[in-house]
């Protein structure tokens, strides 16, 4: 630490040059403890009107993901999801996991997440140990498939489809269900099973507030296991939000 009570840049070259946000971050700013939650409901607050995602040329604005968060959230408490549930997104980098994660939160789950590009064993293995009941999976036919043939022996109870196409601007996805058919996952109509849209078309209003304290375990981030087997990091609401935090004074945004 600096004499001058700042951050030094670790990759400066060792004269304790302060960050580069104009004065220098505090050496011990105040970083009181949060919910995640309280992230998107700040975002949706202050800037409801700005984009939030685009996606392959798709937009949506934090109110509209606000909004979104709020369906899924009725629907995975209708659903049973709640304190001690262990949430589960296999999902590659799409507006559903910014849903879900915020949503699954909201109730008090945890969230567990999982490779897409893992195989059979690996998720095997991760949906026991963490004790994952509930699961989120792109409808792309090769993941689906394996956590299709999981499920049963894992004790995963629903499985909640995120179609591709759904999430794509209006032309790529006419062109995906007609080039891509073969890779779009079809699914069985029977109780494990359930379609994102279904999840959200549940009544936000029918969500009944939950209990959730900074301290409790937000998600459960599994290693590479390249030195072994995967084991689950506990992270609490606290632990994320103070890093958010961390970011946002860092690049000067730290109201």
């Amino acid at each position: 630490m600096t004499s001058r009570d700042t951050v030094t840049d670790p990759l400066s070259s060792g004269r304790g040059a302060a960050l580069p946000d104009g004065g220098g971050v505090p050496a011990s700013p105040p970083i009181p403890p949060r919910l995640l939650t309280e992230l998107i409901d700040g975002a949706v607050r202050d800037h409801g009107a700005r984009r939030a995602i685009d996606f392959l040329g798709r937009h949506w604005t934090y109110a509209e993901i606000g909004a979104l968060v709020d369906r899924a959230a009725a629907g995975l408490q209708a659903m049973g999801v709640g304190p001690n549930i262990r949430f589960g997104l296999c999902l590659p980098n799409t507006p559903y996991f910014v849903i879900l994660y915020f949503a699954a939160l909201r109730c008090g789950a945890t969230v567990v997440n999982f490779n897409p590009l893992y195989v059979e064993h690996e998720l095997r293995h991760q949906i026991r140990d963490s004790g994952t009941t509930v699961m989120a999976v792109i409808d792309v036919a090769s993941i689906h498939a394996k956590v299709a043939a999981v499920a049963q022996e894992s004790g995963l109870e629903k499985i909640i489809v995120c179609p591709l196409a759904d999430i794509l601007p209006p032309f790529t996805s006419l062109l995906y269900r007609l080039f891509k058919r073969s890779e779009i996952a079809r699914w069985p109509a029977d109780a494990r099973h359930m379609a994102f849209r279904d999840l959200t078309a549940a009544d936000p209003a029918a969500f009944k507030p939950v209990a959730i304290d900074p301290d409790d375990v937000a998600v459960l981030q599994y290693t590479g296991g390249t030195t072994g087997v995967p084991k689950g990091a506990m992270l609490t609401h606290a632990n994320l939000t103070a890093n958010s935090r961390q970011m946002t004074l860092h690049v000067g945004h730290g109201a």
